[in-house]
């Protein structure tokens, strides 16, 4: 793929479950051309981690312009981003790909490139956009949108007549998770906490077994809407890599595999605390299965000092021979 120009892609928007959006207008553009609009979907709430509805909006020519307007409706607002993009660093992703080896056709290797592109908002104007291709996701940039204005009868029918006010407020109490409203009254808006996602760190996993075993496999989602698939010989390397903290990871030895989500508050504050401590030092997370693999603990690790992660949920399955 190191020639090809062009990549055939999907674009969606997504958000985070507690804080619903919906887009009002976008498009994509090269400086010379239109290439696709952004689709709109009606609400989206998938997750920050999600891929978001797409109704066939798309294009194959890399993009350098990105526009985006769409409604926040815990914020009860609108924003707008405009924005150039890295065309250089996205022709390089989608040319450099990422592999696939197919467990069910004899671990058949083959060489696979992303799909679609994914922009990401949150409160405070927040945009994230991702190249995604399944088995792994990959942040192009962070980009910071404006607050606008869109008449609600250009936005929809307005049924109702409601008053500008009116309409945000019905939007608020229909379309935003009744928790979400209880904590925005109590707590406010967490602004700033999808930028606390994108910190990194240097890290890996350590797979510490009984008896013989080995660890084939991990697939990790992390807090910043980046996710990976890892096979045996990079595992093997263990090396440390710079990246956002995990908020899922599988992972799979020879005959068993788990399911794992971390506790948001447990794991940064776990890593607040060992980067403190030991400045610049990389950091483990110890995976230790249990007798006979009922369950799975985690710890995190930098030089002598450790810290559990007593709030992890696991899930563990039998592999099927």
């Amino acid at each position: 793929m190191e020639n090809k120009t062009k990549f055939s892609y999907g674009v969606s928007v997504t958000a985070p479950k507690e804080y619903p959006v919906e887009v009002h207008y976008g498009y994509l553009s090269t400086d010379k051309k239109f290439i696709t609009t952004v689709p709109r979907d009606g609400i989206e709430r998938q997750g920050w981690n999600a891929q978001g509805s797409n109704s066939g909006s798309g294009g194959s020519t890399m993009p350098t312009f990105l526009e985006l307007t769409w409604l926040s409706y815990a914020e009860k607002k609108f924003w707008k981003v405009e924005t150039e993009l890295p065309t250089d660093k996205i022709l390089a992703l989608f040319r450099e790909g990422f592999i696939f080896k197919n467990s069910r056709k004899n671990d058949t290797i083959t060489q696979e490139t992303y799909d679609r592109i994914v922009i990401g908002t949150a409160p405070g104007g927040v945009v994230v956009v991702w190249l995604d291709g399944g088995l792994k996701r990959v942040e192009i940039g962070r980009y910071q949108a404006k607050e606008t204005f869109v008449d609600r009868n250009n936005f929809y029918r307005n049924p109702k007549d409601l008053t500008q006010e009116g309409f945000f407020e019905e939007g608020f109490e229909i379309d935003v998770p009744k928790e979400t409203k209880e904590r925005i009254k109590k707590e406010g808006i967490p602004f700033g906490l999808w930028d606390n996602y994108r910190k990194k760190y240097n890290w890996r996993f350590d797979c510490t077994f009984y008896k013989e075993d080995k660890n084939v496999f991990q697939n990790i989602s992390f807090f910043n809407g980046e996710y990976i698939t890892i096979y045996k010989d990079e595992l093997d390397k263990k090396a440390f890599k710079n990246q956002a903290l995990p908020y899922r990871a599988e992972i799979t030895f020879n005959v068993y595999w788990c399911e794992n989500e971390f506790d948001e508050k447990e794991i940064f504050d776990a890593f607040k605390k060992l980067t403190t401590d030991h400045p610049d030092k990389n950091i483990e997370i110890e995976v230790r299965p249990d007798f006979m693999y009922k369950s799975v603990n985690f710890t995190v690790k930098c030089e002598e000092e450790e810290i559990p992660l007593k709030k992890t949920k696991v899930k563990m399955w039998k592999r099927k021979a």
